[in-house]
């Protein structure tokens, strides 16, 4: 028996790594027309957001980011290789297994970046109305380490 949704009874780790490729290919057996969306971003920027707040183990850190960056290159190494694919009723999908978003590009171009992200996926187009100003969450780790350790202690 499983606990109930709203019950309180799950423990869930505070990370976890998900195979991207076995995770599309089950989906993808199943008929679905699943794909990832790999985010990326500056590497020296994401290690350094990630030591302020997820790991500030430096070796743990470092381990973790060469594990995601490993399942990342295995997923592109493989869809690379099969191409968009086939589903079971004999047709091809429409959509790739893989899109890769760059949080940087997204930041700095907006909207048609957006727009261009959404149109791999297939999936319909937002308006310019209809989409937040985009905030460019790395300038507070471009700033001097006095700077960060007060936007720290600020956030605390």
């Amino acid at each position: 028996d499983f606990p109930a949704a709203d019950s309180k009874d799950y423990v869930y780790p505070k990370r976890f790594f998900v195979n991207i490729t076995s995770h599309i290919q089950w989906y993808r057996e199943r008929g679905v027309e699943a794909s990832a969306v790999l985010v990326v971003r500056d590497k020296s920027i994401g290690s350094m957001a990630r030591s302020f707040v997820h790991c500030q183990i430096p070796e743990i850190r470092d381990q973790e980011e060469q594990l995601g960056m490993w399942i990342m290159q295995e997923a592109i190494q493989h869809f690379q290789a099969q191409g968009s694919g086939q589903a079971a009723d004999g047709s091809y999908y429409s959509a790739p297994p893989l899109v890769i978003l760059s949080y940087e590009t997204l930041v700095n171009a907006g909207l048609p970046y957006l727009n261009y992200m959404l149109d791999q996926l297939q999936l319909p187009r937002v308006d310019v109305d209809d989409v937040p100003d985009f905030r460019d969450g790395n300038e507070r780790y471009v700033q001097s380490q006095q700077e960060v350790a007060k936007l720290e202690k600020e956030r605390v």
